[in-house]
């Protein structure tokens, strides 16, 4: 395929990213944060890179654990919960304005916190 028509093929809105590179059931991500000062990277299962750019703490919590989103391009974002460095990171792709996927990072946290509480008091 030469690289014009390369060019010329449809854009998948960035939810290819997620079968490639990462752990992903449909527009779900999971993988692992790594936290340098405050640069904070995703990472698959093995320790190969997904993401090493455009990121925000959307909000940090007392426990360690944040809210968390990385900008793609074309107003789509990959927002999530992230238990900490070298820890979980679930989240979803997104596709919306910025504060749109702020709040969404911080339901998605509020939601998977509580999940996370409920499996840690039954083990």
């Amino acid at each position: 395929m030469s690289n014009q028509q390369f060019q010329d093929q449809p854009i998948n809105d960035g939810f290819d990213l997620a079968n490639r590179r990462s752990s992903a059931i449909g527009n779900v991500v999971i993988g692992y944060t790594t936290v340098d000062g405050s640069h904070v990277t995703l990472r698959k299962w093995c320790g190969l890179l997904i993401l090493d750019c455009r990121h925000q703490v959307v909000e940090q919590y007392r426990d360690g654990t944040f809210a968390l989103l990385f900008r793609l391009t074309r107003g789509r974002y990959i927002v999530g919960y992230a238990t900490g460095n070298g820890k979980l990171f679930r989240g979803e792709l997104f596709k919306g304005t910025c504060e749109e996927a702020k709040q969404l990072a911080q339901r998605k946290s509020s939601e998977l916190s509580s999940l996370d509480r409920i499996f840690s008091n039954l083990f």
